[in-house]
Formats: structure tokens, C-alpha cells, sequence
């Protein structure tokens, strides 16, 4: 028998995970919305969102709006029991989020009030935090204010990048909502407004926050570059804090003598290769750029 009528919105990775989830549960996905395609890379070659990979491998009807605020009649006219969303990556008109039988939910990754905003796991590791998690929420007009009825904590390795937490969330955020779902859908679901003294927030990330600031101290430093891994730091292939300091290692070998190697590590971070290692020093600013020294063109990628 076919369960509850869903409209999915979601854009990444993290949200494809969630609508795979929803489709094995038996869901009826009665749309899809996701962000429109862009062109990405030199030859601006235009890409779909993850979401909208899976969802034409499983034929599920898919929206694009540029601006949903401006685009959402047709949506009104379609007939739904609840609206999931997951990283969509705009506001939702209230008129929407108050179309269908159950309301709207999102899934955050934080444990909210905490990290409220578009960036919650760059900020958690850039901030040098232990614990992140998932929140299923009420969706309401101010930026992820809304009640939370479930979380689930997961602890952040000292080892860990962007990449494999959101890959970790991806997965303990699907169990979340469909462990959830059952309870909204038979009215047993507890709300408990946030805590609006307990709020800090989680914005996008600055294009001055992608370069590696080796003006900071060196947690400091390791956190924003594990935060920045494997987006934009995309020619990063690893990153480890050992005794002496950090070690960053770029993809395919290459040589660079000192000069060449401030300007890629602080300016453009260049797609070439090399490792370094950053004096423990607990503070190296520019001037003091010598203390890198070379270790290695062929270090191991893991400890």
C-alpha cells in the first residue's frame, strides 16, 4: 500500500541520501524541487544538483524555479500530505509551507538552536567543535527557528573534513527523519520550541575564509582547513596535524621554492602539488613564512 504523499526540496549530496531514503520507505514523492542547473568548471559545463540525478533515474516529477517566491503556483495546485526538505538552498513561501495536511519539515545539520544557517558543518569544525548532529524542525518563515521534534548527536573526529561528516550525516540525518515521519503522520510527534538564548548561526562561507589564514594559531589553522575539504579546497587530498605541526598534501608532484609556496598556500591555494609542514610554532605570521619547511612530495594520505 502506498504510504503518505511527499513533496521533496533539496540540492546536494546530503539531500539525495534523504529522498533515496524516502523512496525506499515507500513514500509516494509527489515532486521534486531543487535547485536550477549551473555551469561549473573552465568550460562552464552545465551540471543538475544530486537530487535531481536521482530523481530523473526514478522519474519523479521535477521543479526548478529560479526564485520559488515568484514561482510556486502550480505547486499549490498539487496534492500532498507533508513537504520534506533537506539543503534546498532558498526561502519557502508561507503559502506553501502551509499547503499540506502535516505542515513542512526540515532536516538541519546541527543540533539546533546551535548553527542556525547555510553553513552548520563548516562552521562546526571551524570552530573546533567536538559534537554536530541532525535536527528535524518545523519549517517557519525565520531562518531554522522552527520546533524540533528529533535530534541525534554524532561526534566530530579529530580527523574529520567537511567531506566525511556531511557523507556521516548524510546517512544519520535519512535514519533521523524516517524514524520521525511515522510519529507526524500519526499526530504523535512532540514540538519543543528552541531556545532562542542558546542561538549562534553558521553563514556561508566568505571567499576571504577559503585562504588558509597562517596568521592564526595552529588548531586554528588545521580547523579551518579541514572545514574547507574537499569545498574549495578541492586540490587538498589530505590533511593531518602530527607532532610537529600540520601537513597539508596537493594531488600530483611538483617542486616550489619557499616564495612559491606562500603565494599558493595564501593566496590561491594553486592546484599543483606539494606537502608542507607548518612550524608548531604557536603563532606564524607572515613574516614569518621561512620557518615552512619541506617534508615530503610523496607523504602517505593517511596516518
Amino acid at each position: 500500500m502506498m504510504k503518505e504523499k511527499i513533496l521533496f526540496m533539496g540540492t546536494p549530496p546530503i539531500a539525495r541520501t534523504m529522498l533515496e531514503r524516502l523512496v525506499s520507505e515507500g513514500y509516494e514523492i509527489v515532486g521534486v524541487l531543487t535547485q536550477p542547473d549551473r555551469r561549473v568548471g573552465r568550460k562552464k559545463q552545465l551540471q543538475c544538483s544530486a537530487v535531481k540525478e536521482y530523481a530523473l533515474q526514478q522519474a519523479l516529477p521535477i521543479w526548478q524555479p529560479v526564485r520559488i517566491r515568484d514561482d510556486h503556483e502550480e505547486l499549490l495546485k498539487v496534492e500532498m500530505d507533508l513537504i520534506v526538505t533537506c539543503a534546498y538552498g532558498q526561502f519557502v513561501p508561507q503559502a506553501l509551507l502551509d499547503h499540506p495536511r502535516f505542515g513542512a519539515v526540515n532536516l538541519h545539520a546541527s543540533l539546533l538552536p546551535k548553527l542556525r544557517g547555510a553553513a552548520p558543518i563548516q562552521r562546526a569544525i571551524m570552530r573546533g567543535d567536538k559534537e554536530c548532529g541532525m535536527s528535524v524542525m518545523r519549517m517557519v518563515k525565520k531562518m531554522d527557528a522552527g520546533a524540533v521534534m528529533a535530534q541525534r548527536a554524532l561526534r566530530i573526529e579529530e580527523e574529520d573534513t567537511s567531506g566525511t561528516l556531511f557523507e556521516k550525516l548524510a546517512v544519520l540525518g535519512a535514519d533521523l527523519m524516517a524514524s520521525s515521519l511515522p510519529l507526524i503522520f500519526a499526530g504523535e510527534a512532540d514540538f519543543v520550541e528552541q531556545d532562542e538564548e542558546q542561538v549562534s548561526f553558521a553563514p556561508a562561507i566568505t571567499p576571504q575564509e577559503e585562504r588558509l589564514d597562517l596568521c592564526k594559531g595552529l588548531d586554528a589553522v588545521y580547523d579551518q582547513a579541514r572545514a574547507l575539504i574537499p569545498q574549495p579546497l578541492s586540490s587538498i587530498v589530505s590533511v593531518r596535524l602530527s607532532a610537529s605541526g600540520i601537513i597539508l598534501i596537493f594531488g600530483s608532484p611538483a617542486s616550489f621554492d619557499i616564495s612559491g609556496w606562500v603565494k599558493a598556500i595564501y593566496f590561491s591555494l594553486s592546484k599543483a602539488s606539494l606537502a608542507f609542514e607548518i612550524s608548531s610554532r604557536k603563532k606564524i605570521c607572515r613574516s614569518e613564512y621561512s620557518e615552512l619547511t619541506t617534508i615530503s612530495n610523496n607523504l602517505p594520505t593517511s596516518a
